[in-house]
């Protein structure tokens, strides 16, 4: 083994290492990679592994000793491994080692105190592992987060280390540097460029092709403007033939623009007051490269940040609105019309801009879109068609009917739809049209005219889909029909009616051959008929092959996790005490053969068919999808939980609501969602449904009594949550006696599996009930936590205050094991009608109270269930009540995996993911209150990439669902004025607690601080 003293800084370091790959994104697809990597960092004797990537690899590193030249046999056999050559690939083009190395050891150290002596021995040292001296100068030099060249223009020990490699002697040498290449192949390359113009600006000016290298224009990188930036800012007479002799060169509008802005901003004498000039330049560069390439084959448009919208735009939208402003209105649009009828397609912001500019006089221009092709549309321009007929529809369109009701045949099928919705509007006076579509001999032509008239939804309408649904054979276009017919199509009140359905779906040849060859009817169990149904109706007691069939088959075609429309009534027919079987045999069929979700819909029928074992087998299956990155079926698999609608199911999706509100966070909603659809249903909030499943499992209050070969034993629940017993002589029995029946013990032994499972979820539940201060009426409370055999243990491990009608605390108290409740003076409490219960949290008491309590609980020997008394409390301060957005903790730094892992387990959320995978917030939801706690992150944290630091922005607080998050979606609040923010002033004084509390770790943690040698 290899030993390293257990109180070394790299033992805790290791550890961190190890934990990290074990929950990293790439675990589980390598598995045994990154097991093997761990043996060979934890026993001397074990073989090198093999490794085929490399994106965690700048956490190896961190492993290392802090000082380089206490590196030991650890250290030489850690980085002789790393530095073996071929040991990874090289997925970015770029030195792995030195990358890695840099990011994971060297830029931590890279500080004021970091002088040439300490690089040059560490340049030394990574000779003898093959890491050359310019892949490390490189990294230093491109960082892409900090300039550790220079400081306030003043050289560092960095600076000094690089300036002697770049110097006027140096680069006087005959063989040419290879030097610049190896910093110039990076993204970023202005901390030198600063450097060498402070110090060395013969050498900067030497090297400016290099620095403004055109191709960075063309791949529509940024290192070449910044670069502009720089040399603008140092000396802007000096330096402006420089850049604006790029203009001429420049092919791509994004970049001459902001080259043109530039130049306004630092040579305003001889740029500035050009804008419409330059915009039009723009706009005329821009139609070229869309007529040379195509809308499909050009590069996504690039943003810059706007001063006086204080937020990032797209150049094209910053330069429309620039001619929008400055241009006469006619003139403008004659250009525009110009301008977007020869452009095979154009940012969506176009068609927005003209129209809230230009109103109905936009119309011209709006029509100009069915010009592009869909098909050609870049990533950023999809939505075109989806905002042209929203925009469309707010305008007065009659002069372009033929043109619209053209698109009704368009054979792209978004297009169709999109006209159907906006044509359905027109209301009766479209049915002529649709009626022509609805009887085509195309079935794209009839789906689009029987979705025109399910929008229009009038008796005429109606009628329409009526008359045709039995004549339809495109199951598509039937089933369109059937949707909008659903409520109004009259269901089967007799099984002749039932039958009838059946009979039309084989006439139109439906039920000719099984949906999927690996079932087949006659292979699954019996179902069976209600035979005592409520219209006193006698039915023949099983289904034949057929009606299975037709379950299957109309289930198959279920789009949503819901009963098909036709298949429901016969569902309701069917006698569930008797379909478990059934139901078992579909779901493991389902399963074994791929799990289709095209046929997700017989994870419905399985569900309101099944009982207990087919609810565990789908709360199986949503863990495993899960875990196998097959997060849209666990959705589905959650949603048919909620269908099965027993108390055990519901329990589970409420459970799944908040497993997976952070990792996963869309089976997480869709759990949160199904609950609520299931409570709104029920006519009661979702927290009282969350009660009202917790089982009592057939006990009397809190004990179950049974005989035991002739001794009476009473069953109870302790406050472990394990199941004891209670003999004759009140002798608590850990386990059941052996005198009980044997089915008693299976029950027994079901229901302590079942217990567990409730503590997983409810645990978590009540939690979030003390944060949000959940109050229950003293009786309901009275019944549910000292009538359940299970919540009377969170009972006992908690203390509770008693509120009066204004929720203003009156006592606190206490639940004994023998059901008393005791308050502070140590007197027994007796309920009041009127009053409310609830958790108590520390920030409601005094210093006093909080120890009191604490020691009460320790002095009785009982473990509170999660923190209550000792969580951190941090009251508002006065200066605080005025903040819409606090902005305190902006700047502070945490570990990237860390970080996320905190965040995780603290109940937040990731929030929009956004350019090149950057994480911009996190956000914690109290949905009961209203209100939604976002910070912003503002390091250099991607999705899957949790390399780099975490940095803190502003926190603040939005009116829940207030905020859109998603994927390139940029809807945080950008500025302290924002209408959905929440003083804070409105904020319950516990939800900024919690918060706060959640903030002050991380500053406590600044990974900013100084670090010390170990």
């Amino acid at each position: 083994m290899i030993l390293i003293p257990a109180t070394h800084p790299r033992t805790e370091r290791l550890n961190a290492f190890i934990a990290q790959i074990r929950a990293g994104y790439y675990y589980a697809q390598q598995q045994q990679q990154h097991e093997d990597l761990i043996a060979f960092l934890t026993d001397n004797t074990a073989p090198e592994p093999t490794l085929t990537d490399v994106w965690w690899l700048s956490n190896l590193f961190t492993v290392l000793h802090d000082r380089i030249q206490d590196w030991d046999a650890f250290d030489d056999r850690l980085m002789r491994f790393a530095t073996r050559p071929g040991n990874w690939t090289n997925p970015a083009g770029y030195s792995a080692l030195g990358y890695w190395f840099y990011h994971g050891w060297l830029s931590p150290r890279l500080t004021q105190e970091a002088d040439r002596s300490f690089l040059e021995a560490i340049t030394k040292k990574l000779r003898d592992y093959g890491i050359a001296e310019d892949e490390i100068v490189g990294q230093i030099c491109s960082s892409s987060s900090h300039n550790y060249l220079t400081d306030s223009n003043k050289l560092t020990g960095a600076g000094d280390y690089v300036l002697a490699r770049v110097s006027t002697s140096f680069l006087g040498f005959k063989k040419p540097s290879s030097l610049f290449p190896v910093i110039l192949q990076h993204s970023r390359s202005v901390p030198l460029l600063k450097l060498l113009l402070l110090y060395e600006p013969a050498v900067a000016d030497k090297q400016l092709a290099d620095f403004l290298h055109l191709s960075y224009y063309n791949d529509l990188h940024s290192t070449s403007e910044d670069c502009a930036e720089v040399l603008l800012m140092h000396n802007a007479a000096k330096y402006e033939p420089t850049v604006s002799a790029l203009l001429p060169k420049i092919t791509h509008p994004d970049s001459m623009s902001k080259v043109l802005t530039l130049l306004a901003r630092y040579v305003p004498a001889k740029y500035g007051g050009r804008d419409l000039e330059q915009t039009y330049a723009y706009f005329d560069l821009l139609r070229q490269e869309l007529l040379r390439v195509g809308s499909g084959n050009y590069n996504a448009y690039q943003s810059s940040y706007s001063q006086t919208q204080k937020r990032w735009v797209s150049v094209h939208d910053l330069r429309l609105a620039t001619l929008l402003d400055l241009e006469q209105p006619a003139k403008a649009r004659a250009y525009l019309l110009n301008w977007m009828t020869d452009c095979p397609g154009y940012p969506v912001g176009t068609l927005e801009m003209v129209t809230k500019k230009y109103g109905q006089d936009a119309l011209p221009l709006l029509m100009t879109a069915l010009n592009a092709d869909p098909g050609s549309l870049t990533y950023g321009n999809r939505q075109l068609f989806t905002v042209f007929f929203r925009l469309l529809g707010t305008l007065d369109y009659a002069a372009y009917l033929p043109k619209i009701w053209a698109i009704t045949r368009h054979k792209n099928k978004k297009l169709r739809e999109l006209a159907a919705v906006t044509l359905a509007k027109l209301g009766d006076a479209a049915i002529p049209e649709a009626s022509t579509l609805l009887t085509d001999k195309k079935a794209d032509a009839r789906q689009t005219g029987a979705l025109l008239l399910s929008l229009i939804r009038t008796d005429r309408a109606t009628a329409l889909l009526m008359q045709a649904l039995d004549g339809e054979k495109n199951d598509d276009t039937r089933d369109l029909m059937l949707d909008s017919l659903a409520g109004t199509l009259p269901p089967p009140t007799t099984a002749e009616a039932g039958q009838t359905r059946i009979d039309a779906a084989r006439q139109r040849g439906k039920l000719d051959a099984p949906v999927a060859k690996w079932l087949m009817e006659s292979s699954l169990p019996t179902l069976y008929w209600q035979t005592n149904n409520s219209s006193g109706e006698h039915l023949d007691e099983t289904l034949d092959a057929d009606a299975v069939r037709f379950l299957l088959y109309r289930q198959s075609r279920a789009k949503t996790m819901k009963p098909d429309a036709e298949a429901r009534p016969l569902i309701a027919r069917i006698d569930r005490d008797r379909s478990p079987a059934f139901a078992n045999a579909l779901l493991h069929r389902y399963f074994d053969n791929g799990a289709d979700p095209k046929l997700k819909g017989w994870m419905v029928l399985g569900a309101m068919l099944g009982g207990d074992a087919e609810t565990d087998l789908l709360k199986t299956k949503v863990n495993q999808w899960a875990e196998a990155n097959r997060g849209k079926m666990a959705e589905h698999a959650v949603q048919a939980l909620a269908l099965a609608g027993s108390n055990k199911a519901l329990r589970a999706v409420e459970f799944f609501s908040r497993k997976y509100r952070s990792k996963n966070k869309n089976i997480g909603a869709a759990a949160t969602e199904a609950f609520t659809i299931a409570a709104e249903t029920m006519g009661i909030p979702a927290y009282e449904l969350a009660d009202s499943i917790i089982p009592d499992f057939g006990f009397s209050g809190l004990f179950r009594e049974f005989d035991a070969g002739g001794e009476t034993v009473r069953a109870f629940v302790d406050t472990d949550f394990k199941l004891a017993f209670l003999n004759d002589d009140n002798r608590v029995l850990k386990a059941v006696p052996k005198a009980t029946p044997a089915d008693l013990k299976d029950e027994f032994k079901e229901i302590g599996k079942e217990i567990r499972d409730i503590v997983k979820a409810q645990s978590g539940r009540l939690e979030q009930y003390l944060v949000t201060q959940r109050k229950w009426d003293a009786d309901k409370w009275d019944a549910f936590f000292r009538g359940n055999p299970v919540m009377f243990a969170y009972a006992v491990r908690l203390v509770w205050g008693l509120y009066d009608a204004d929720q203003q605390l009156i006592s606190t108290f206490r639940c004994q094991e023998d059901q008393t409740l005791i308050n502070a003076d140590g007197d027994e409490l007796e309920l009041p009608e009127t009053g409310r219960i609830g958790m108590v949290h520390p920030l409601s008491l005094t210093a006093a109270e909080v120890a009191f309590w604490r020691e009460n609980l320790a002095d009785s020997d009982v473990a509170p269930i999660f923190p209550q008394l000792n969580r951190p409390t941090v009251p508002m301060p006065d200066t605080a009540r005025s903040l819409t957005r606090d902005h305190q903790f902006t700047g502070i730094e945490h570990g990237g995996y860390a970080f996320v892992s905190r965040m995780e387990k603290s109940g937040w959320a990731r929030g929009s993911v956004q350019d090149s995978g950057s994480i911009a917030s996190y956000y914690k939801e109290f949905a009961d209150l209203g209100i939604t706690a976002i910070v912003l992150q503002e390091g250099i944290l991607c999705v899957g990439y949790y390399d780099e630091n975490a940095a803190l922005g502003p926190v603040f607080f939005v009116r829940n669902k207030s905020v859109r998050f998603g994927n390139y979606s940029y809807d945080e609040p950008a500025n302290d004025t924002d209408p959905r923010l929440i003083p804070f002033a409105d904020v319950p004084p516990i939800i900024y607690s919690e918060i706060m509390a959640d903030m002050i770790y991380f500053r406590e943690n600044d990974a900013r601080k100084p670090a010390t040698n170990g």
